[in-house]
C-alpha cells in the first residue's frame, strides 16, 4: 500500500465524505480553469484558491486544518496530512510516482503523511507560515496578484461554480467574513 493510499484510509476513517468533497472541489476548479485564463490547465496559479477552499471545507465539516503558505506555493494540512489539489503543476519537475509525490489514483490529489520528507525533497513545500483563520489568510495574501488571492476569487467567482459546490457538498464555501461556530458533521 502506497503512502498516499495509507493517508486516504486514515482520512476516510476520520470523515468518509472528506475526500469525495475534495475531489468535487478539484473538478470544479478544473472546469473553471479554461475560462479563468490566469490559471494553467494543471491548476498552476490556483494553489492559494484551492488550498483555501479545502481549508474552508475541512473546517466546516469539523476537521483540524491549517493553510500552509510557502514561497511560491500554498496547500492545506488536514488532520496533519498534506492535501494539495494543484500538485499536478509540478509534474514537469517531479514526475508522478516519484517519492514522495504520489497522486491518489487518477484523482490528481496529493496526499502525504511524511510532511518532513516532502519539505526536504521538494523545496516548494517548505512552509513559510501556518495560517489558521480566514482573516490570517486574507491578510497574508493581500499584496498578491488579484487572481491568486482567495478573497478576490470568492468575491468574483462565477456564481455557478459556488452554487455547484454548495449543491454537491451541501455546504456554502463562497461566503466570507462570517463568524460561525464549527460543528462536527462527520460523526
Amino acid at each position: 500500500m502506497t503512502e498516499c493510499e495509507q493517508v486516504q484510509n486514515k482520512l476516510n476513517q476520520l470523515c468518509p465524505k472528506f475526500l469525495a468533497g475534495v475531489k468535487i472541489i478539484r473538478e470544479e476548479l478544473v472546469n473553471l480553469s479554461p475560462s479563468w485564463s490566469c490559471w494553467s490547465p494543471s491548476l498552476g496559479g490556483a494553489c492559494a484558491v484551492s488550498a483555501y477552499l479545502v481549508f474552508r471545507y475541512a473546517k466546516k465539516i469539523g476537521l483540524e486544518t491549517v493553510f500552509v503558505y510557502c514561497p511560491g506555493h500554498c496547500y492545506t494540512l488536514v488532520e496533519g496530512f498534506v492535501v494539495d489539489l494543484t500538485a499536478t503543476q509540478f509534474f514537469a519537475f517531479y514526475p508522478s510516482g516519484s517519492k514522495p509525490l504520489q497522486m491518489l489514483n487518477d484523482d490528481k490529489i496529493l496526499l502525504v503523511h511524511d510532511f518532513k520528507s516532502l519539505c526536504e525533497d521538494f523545496g516548494c513545500y517548505k512552509p513559510k507560515k501556518f495560517l489558521r483563520s480566514s482573516k490570517d489568510i486574507f491578510d497574508e495574501t493581500r499584496e498578491w496578484p488579484s487572481v491568486q488571492k482567495p478573497v478576490w476569487f470568492l468575491n468574483r467567482a462565477r456564481d455557478s461554480m459556488l452554487k455547484n459546490l454548495k449543491d454537491k457538498l451541501g455546504l456554502r464555501l463562497g461566503r466570507i467574513n462570517r463568524k460561525r461556530k464549527v460543528q462536527k458533521k462527520c460523526a
